[in-house]
C-alpha cells in the first residue's frame, strides 16, 4: 500500500539521495525500531510539504526560492506494521 504518491523528483534514477544518503545511512535505518521508523517518516513528510509550499511558491514568482530536494521515506515492512 502506498500512502503517498511518489512524485517525478523522488523517482527520477538521477536525483540527489536525501534519506538513504549511503549504504551506512541504510544500515542504521535499518537498525531502528518501528515506532521510530514512523516518527522519522512523520518529519520527512512535514518536511516535504513545506518543500512543496517552497516549490508552489516559486513556479508562482521565480524571484521566490525553489525548495530542496525531497526526501523519501523510510521503508517499514509490513510485517513490522503488524507489530504496532
Amino acid at each position: 500500500m502506498q500512502l503517498l504518491p511518489k512524485t517525478v523528483s523522488i523517482s527520477a534514477a538521477d536525483r540527489t539521495r536525501v534519506t538513504h544518503a549511503n549504504n551506512k545511512v541504510i544500515e542504521e535505518l535499518t537498525k531502528l525500531d518501528v515506532d521510530t521508523r514512523l516518527e522519522l517518516n512523520h518529519d520527512i513528510m512535514k518536511a516535504n510539504r513545506e518543500r512543496w509550499k517552497k516549490n508552489l511558491a516559486h513556479a508562482q514568482d521565480s524571484s521566490k526560492p525553489a525548495g530542496s530536494p525531497m526526501a523519501s521515506l523510510i521503508t517499514i515492512a509490513t510485517s513490522d506494521l503488524e507489530t504496532i
